[in-house]
């Protein structure tokens, strides 16, 4: 399974090894901001595009792809955010964690859409913050598949799987997520997308030209 990795442009200076090693798994980047202690919000007014265009050339200059997909840090934006981005390129954002599909946006120039990033099941909130076992997470995890796969037999539905590496992948946990992987790939029909191939399908089969569309997210 090819990860959809949120990727601060800082980590292309600090740490060359993980871009190398993304690489080679044929991981799909999206920007996540310079870094992860400063969010979208702090800077000044009128410099974020300036901020966003920074990260898109860092990272596509890193690991010599172009970026599709942004998810901000802490998921925080300003009422500018989606503008600045579909103005710089890009053609996805995860910070709208509103529905289990993808969702058109209106923007001022190019085009947007919202893949979804359901924070529910989130690694960093459930064990970090609430306490949760492995063993509940992985319950959970399935509880979450079901519902999704049981919905997908008369509507397609994306389910997001957010991880942190130095949360889910220590020993006693790194099992449980295993057990929940298997368990989700023994049904059939389950597509191991990456955002930007969730967001290009959308694309392609009902995207609508936002100025027209009346049900998209202002």
């Amino acid at each position: 399974m090819r990860a959809s990795a949120l990727l601060n442009a800082d980590v292309c200076k600090y740490h060359p090894t993980i871009i190398e090693e993304g690489n080679k798994r044929k991981w799909e980047w999206l920007g996540h901001g310079e870094t992860q202690s400063r969010e979208m919000s702090a800077y000044p007014e009128g410099e974020e595009r300036k901020v966003i265009a920074r990260v898109r050339e860092t990272i596509a200059k890193a690991t010599g792809k172009s970026l599709k997909g942004w998810l901000g840090p802490g998921l925080i934006e300003t009422f500018d955010t989606p503008d600045h981005l579909a103005a710089e390129g890009f053609e996805y954002i995860c910070d709208w964690a509103c529905d289990d599909q993808p969702t058109p946006m209106r923007v001022k120039t190019g085009r947007m859409i919202i893949v979804p990033y359901d924070q529910g099941i989130n690694d960093m909130r459930l064990f970090m913050h609430a306490d949760f076992t492995p063993e509940e997470y992985y319950r959970m995890v399935c509880a979450q598949f079901d519902t999704l796969y049981q919905e997908s037999k008369t509507s397609g539905q994306a389910m997001a799987l957010p991880l942190h590496p130095f949360v889910i992948g220590l020993p006693f946990r790194i099992k449980y997520l295993d057990k929940a992987l298997d368990y989700i790939f023994s049904h059939s029909g389950v597509w191991k997308a990456t955002g930007s191939e969730i967001a290009y399908w959308y694309y392609r089969h009902y995207y609508k030209d936002p100025g027209k569309y009346e049900g998209g997210a202002e």
